[in-house]
């Protein structure tokens, strides 16, 4: 018998990924629009490649610790 494994969605809409990772959407907007956040554009709707994101506030925890 297999496991039964939860699905995680890749991309997710500014609002799922501000309730998903506690960001406002005000910041992941800001972010957007610097150029920071992997993203696609489906239609009209922002979508936000997930894994990146989390893997890009990681790595800006993990500098800001080493810098203190």
């Amino acid at each position: 018998m297999t496991e039964s494994k939860e699905f995680q969605p890749i991309y997710l809409s500014i609002k799922d990924t501000a309730r998903y990772t506690g960001l406002s959407e005000y910041f992941l907007r800001g972010r957007l629009k610097d150029g920071k956040i992997p993203h696609i554009n489906s239609g009209n709707k922002i979508l936000i490649h997930l894994p990146s994101l989390l893997t890009e506030l990681e790595n800006q925890i993990s500098h800001n610790a080493v810098s203190q």
